[in-house]
């Protein structure tokens, strides 16, 4: 249950996951935030598309573990982070998309080829 998107600026925050599923023994976050759960792909950009309506030119992607991202859309697919990376890139007024905090076993290919080809994607 997250609170109304602000604006505030030319760049804001938008969470796209809570949890983590790695159980990694120097961390707590699976034992005080739970297990990856990802927000569905549609309100996430109902999200980005509210805030770049209101002058937001740069978003954040934000998850413990946000290239686990895993998004159901309205047709019922699953998304990934580079999936939502392009269709964030696509929103009109978005110039640059940044994602935090990412994890090195959930580094797709399809993650990677995002890097190569969406020039909206900070690097």
């Amino acid at each position: 249950h997250l609170p109304e998107p602000r604006v505030d600026g030319p760049s804001a925050y938008v969470s796209v996951m809570e949890g983590c599923s790695k159980y990694c023994t120097f961390c707590v976050v699976p034992y005080t935030r739970g297990e990856e759960v990802s927000r569905p792909f549609d309100d996430v950009l109902s999200e980005v598309i509210h805030l770049a309506e209101n002058g937001v030119r740069e978003v954040t992607l934000l998850g413990q573990n946000v290239n686990g991202y895993r998004g159901t859309t309205h047709d019922g697919r699953v998304a990934d982070l580079a999936d939502l990376i392009r269709v964030v890139a696509a929103v009109d007024g978005i110039d640059r998309i940044r994602y935090t905090t990412s994890h090195p076993l959930e580094f797709s290919d399809s993650l990677i080829q995002a890097h190569a080809e969406v020039p909206e994607l900070v690097k």
